[in-house]
């Protein structure tokens, strides 16, 4: 295909999977109270007026810590229906059903920036994400056994305002 001189590029369309590690530090190891004191000073929440995309496996929205998290303009990029889990190819649910390991690593990911401040959680329970005012954009790319290469460049194109294969647009930009 690349010797064709009508073809304007060839790549791979690698798999890609999401990788638990155990080497993550816990965020109380982080002291990021601290980074949060010169915002509370001035009367901000940390990540107000922002929206992080988080291009992983989707969101379980009914997770507890997200309870009251503003999700803004999601969206399933898993082109294969069987790997999707979800009967589909892209569509605008990002819902996580899981994957093969049950990691729901995206709605993971997602509690790290912004997990609710929840008082009716159990001590056990109860975080609060780096960034807990900040709006999410799940971008659903990884689905039962990873996902593409091209799954993932649509969705951050999708992302960041940008012609893609959906020809959709998010209301704001990540």
């Amino acid at each position: 295909l690349a010797a064709n001189p009508e073809v304007a590029s060839v790549s791979l369309n690698y798999i890609r999977r999401s990788q638990n590690s155990n080497l993550q530090w816990p965020l109380n190891f982080q002291n990021i109270e601290s980074l949060w004191e010169p915002l509370a000073l001035r009367g901000e929440s940390p990540g107000t007026n922002s929206t992080v995309a988080v291009i992983d496996t989707g969101i379980y929205s009914q997770h507890p810590n997200l309870k009251g998290l503003t999700i803004r303009d999601g969206y399933d990029f898993i082109s294969d229906p069987i790997n999707a889990l979800d009967g589909d190819g892209w569509d605008s649910n990002p819902e996580d059903p899981g994957d093969n390991q049950l990691s729901y690593h995206g709605t993971h990911v997602t509690g790290i920036i912004a997990a609710q401040p929840n008082n009716d959680l159990s001590a056990t329970e109860k975080i609060s994400g780096l960034a807990s005012s900040t709006n999410i954009m799940p971008l659903r790319v990884l689905g039962a056994d990873g996902g593409t290469s091209y799954d993932l460049i649509q969705a951050m194109r999708y992302a960041a305002g940008l012609n893609n294969q959906s020809g959709l647009y998010p209301s704001q930009p990540a």
